[in-house]
């Protein structure tokens, strides 16, 4: 079996971690193994791009990060898992005839294709994760756009040559959503290439696969949920006290051992609903708005928007506006709170004498007011099954991790659908079990990643000298000969103790 791994961004310890699990499982099997490298090739690295988007002046390269990532794995290659030279790819150069489309909207981008393979999708996700805006200025960000279809291109082009040459019956991708991993999907759809992506699962200590998809696909999600609530190895009673564990740790935030979740119980101190006013003679309906930017990097395959959220909301006020038995109370989400852009902005903006406006800057809690409303309406956020659980009748009207677990809740396909659920008197809550499914699933999708302690210490804290690192790291790009003299002498070693110390 030969069998590709894809290993761009290896930046975090949990990243090269896994990786390093899959290719000794094949190794293990006797497999031919290749790994792709990024080898400083991609045109923009997303590390610095998280680390500075907010500030509004995103880097495309940190240099010293750059090299210092690239000769951590390859020495993990070379030392702890034995790959020799011959199996360590490194991403195919785009060449400098490559010329990018003068793109002028969102929908070029989302249709464009490189060599038959559609890279768009990809690139978009890429971008809306950049700007945390759904409404991309694509003439604004022209420069991130450019990179971000380079890396899609150098991923085709090196798995054009790959595939020529090494004919793969298996590939694997992180994350397969951001431009250079989701071009690697497509060319294996494109090529019929079985190909497994991965993401982080219930913590940082565990991951998850799927196959032929991505782990952002809420039906292969609601698939795995139900196969883990029915197996049997199991108690029942076990699983159901994990989900409620679960839930009431999304409620009451007691995040004390789960350092990598975002404990949103802070931000929402505030349990008095007295300043809301609410009038329990009439029918009052919450609205939880998602972060859209998230769920619409995903794309329309994989989580399809038949309307925006302001689109939606705009509609219930409009048929609405004239009943006075109906009152709406629109939560934004607190992960929106320091988001600037023009959805954010529109959605702060509506007014309407059937709605009420809940900032995201607002410390109201979000399950004070659950508990205060009669039913809710969710586009994709967690609250629509947590209600479920709660007791609360939920409609969905979108796309969430929960919809293909049946009578999770409520599902709305069509605005009318819609419309007849929030009029209906006599909604009940759905199953409880179904909410019970979703919470185990999620605490228990994952399996726990063997080694995590493949580095001795985290690339990010390592900012090295590169006139230091780049010598070491060219010798273990040339040949496995000059990597064994690196390591007899313990040049690398020696190496990184003195980066480690000038770190500090």
């Amino acid at each position: 079996m030969n069998v590709v791994v894809f290993t761009t961004w290896v930046i975090f310890e949990f990243i090269p971690a896994v990786h390093a699990e899959i290719i000794e499982s094949h190794l293990k099997k006797g497999h031919k193994v290749k790994v792709i490298v990024c080898d400083s090739q991609l045109h923009s690295c997303f590390y610095p791009h998280l680390d500075l988007m907010n500030a509004g002046s995103p880097l495309f390269k940190n240099k010293d990060i750059c090299i210092t990532c690239q000769l951590k794995w390859r020495s993990t290659l070379h030392n702890d898992l034995k790959i020799n030279k011959e199996d360590i790819v490194s991403l195919t150069p785009v060449p400098k005839s490559c010329v990018v489309p003068n793109f002028e909207s969102k929908k070029e981008i989302e249709d464009c294709y490189y060599n038959g393979v559609h890279i768009g999708v990809g690139i978009m996700s890429s971008l809306i994760s950049l700007t945390r805006d759904i409404d991309v200025d694509v003439i604004k960000y022209r420069k991130e756009l450019e990179a971000m279809y380079k890396n899609a291109v150098t991923s085709i082009l090196t798995m054009e040559k790959l595939t020529q040459s090494f004919n793969p019956d298996k590939v694997y991708i992180f994350n397969g959503r951001l431009s250079e991993r989701r071009a690697v999907v497509e060319f294996c759809k494109v090529n019929d290439i079985d190909y497994d992506t991965w993401e982080v699962a219930q913590s940082l200590k565990h991951y998850y696969v799927v196959n032929r998809t991505i782990p952002h696909d809420p039906l292969r999600f609601g698939q795995d949920a139900i196969k883990l609530f029915n197996e049997s190895s199991v108690p029942k009673d076990e699983k159901i006290k994990q989900a409620e564990e679960w839930y009431n740790i999304k409620r009451y935030g007691q995040y004390e051992d789960r350092p990598n979740d975002i404990n949103y119980k802070k931000l929402m101190t505030n349990d008095d609903m007295s300043q809301l006013n609410i009038d329990t003679k009439k029918v009052n309906v919450a609205i939880f708005v998602s972060s859209e930017d998230e769920i619409a990097g995903a794309g329309q395959e994989i989580w399809p928007l038949k309307y925006r959220q302001i689109e939606t909301v705009k509609k219930l006020l409009a048929y609405f506006e004239d009943d006075k038995t109906i009152h709406f109370y629109m939560r934004i989400h607190p992960n929106l709170r320091t988001v600037k852009s023009l959805e954010n902005d529109k959605l702060h903006q509506l007014s309407s004498s059937v709605l009420t406006v809940i900032p995201a800057a607002s410390e109201l809690n979000s399950y004070s007011l659950l508990e205060a409303c009669d039913k809710v309406v969710c586009f994709g956020s967690t609250v629509g099954v947590e209600a479920t659980y709660w007791g609360k009748p939920s409609i969905l009207f979108g796309t969430a991790f929960y919809k293909h677990i049946p009578n999770s809740i409520h599902n709305a396909e069509t605005l009318d659908e819609l419309f007849a659920l929030i009029k209906d008197k006599n909604l009940l809550p759905k199953d409880k079990e179904a909410a019970i499914i979703y919470g185990y699933g999620l605490q228990n999708q994952g399996k726990p990643i063997k080694n995590l302690d493949i580095y001795d210490k985290q690339i990010v804290d390592v900012y090295s000298k590169y006139k230091l690192l780049y010598p070491i790291y060219n010798l273990y790009k040339k040949s496995d000969f000059l990597a064994k003299i690196v390591k007899s002498l313990e040049i690398e070693k020696i190496t990184k103790k003195v980066l480690i110390y000038f770190s500090k």
